[in-house]
């Protein structure tokens, strides 16, 4: 079921993003090299509370949990390129629906904070499946 729900997530943060539109690494999968002159992201999905919702032989379970995008914008490089990039995550993502209808995304939140020659933007879409 948690596999399920993360590869539905991952599938439609890939219909947003192109790869060779910006350095993307994805948990699970290999490590890239990042062009640091340029803004990178990092993808993650992380299923966290779940329970049983139903009760019966078949009963169905809800399971939360976060999609993260880190967006590092290096110093010097302004934040028009990170904000384009949040925009397009943000919209992507609001009251989006898997295809089989399990999951649905009910909130988001954003911060940033600049470290290590970098600004990073933390974007979290906030999801929840039945199954």
């Amino acid at each position: 079921m948690i596999s399920e729900d993360v590869n539905a997530l991952t599938n439609r943060f890939f219909d947003l993003f192109d790869e060779t539109d910006v350095n993307i690494l994805v948990e699970g999968q290999p490590t890239i090299d990042v062009d640091e002159t340029r803004c990178w992201m990092r993808f993650t999905v992380s299923p966290g509370f779940g329970k049983q919702s139903t009760m019966s032989e078949n009963a169905k379970f809800q399971q939360l949990g976060v999609a993260t995008l880190q967006v590092f914008a290096p110093e010097g490089h302004g934040t028009y390129e990170a904000f384009q990039i949040q925009d397009k995550f943000m919209l992507g993502f609001r009251n989006w629906r898997s295809a089989d209808k399990k999951i649905h995304v009910y909130k988001s939140s954003n911060d940033k904070s600049t470290q290590d020659g970098y600004t990073q933007y933390n974007i979290n879409v906030f999801w929840e499946s039945q199954r």
